[in-house]
């Protein structure tokens, strides 16, 4: 059974776009940092510690994969993953659950902004970086809107 869901994960992961891969990787960022919570409030240091070290290689993966020069956005972006990285990293030496639940306060709100977009035709074409469509009703025009480049996506992933 094991092997089947492990199977399932790793095809999902390797055929999901750019908005569904970064909503999968912010959701398990986020079940990381509640099960770290969970994890030190029963002292249990082992367990809190692979949740956070993994929630910091998740961390270090959406920092890699913003790119400034696509979204002037970017670098705000990545100083709030630099600053979470920090609170993590002294939420596991410290078994500091103040850090890991300011941590939390911060990327769970961007978790739910990330999967509003991801839901959205704008926010999912800014995220790959594809062109959509719209019409305004009362025009009967057709409009297209694109990002200012199509590398990396409008926000600066993928």
């Amino acid at each position: 059974m094991y092997d089947l869901r492990r199977r399932f994960v790793t095809e999902s992961v390797s055929t999901a776009g750019p908005s569904a891969l970064l909503t999968m990787l912010m959701d398990r960022l986020v079940l990381d940092l509640d099960r770290a919570d969970r994890a030190l409030e029963a002292t249990d240091r082992a367990a809190a510690t692979e949740h956070l070290l993994h929630a910091q290689q998740i961390i270090d993966a959406l920092r890699a994969s913003l790119d400034s020069s696509v979204w002037d956005g970017a670098e705000g972006l990545a100083g709030i993953y630099d600053y979470t990285f920090s609170l993590l990293v002294t939420a596991n030496v410290r078994a500091d659950r103040d850090k890991l639940t300011e941590a939390r306060g911060l990327m769970g709100p961007l978790r739910d902004a990330w999967a509003q977009a991801a839901t959205s035709e704008e926010g999912t074409a800014a995220l790959s970086g594809t062109t959509t469509t719209s019409s305004s009703p009362s025009s009967g025009l057709t409009t297209a809107t694109s990002p200012t480049t199509t590398t990396g996506g409008l926000l600066g992933v993928g």
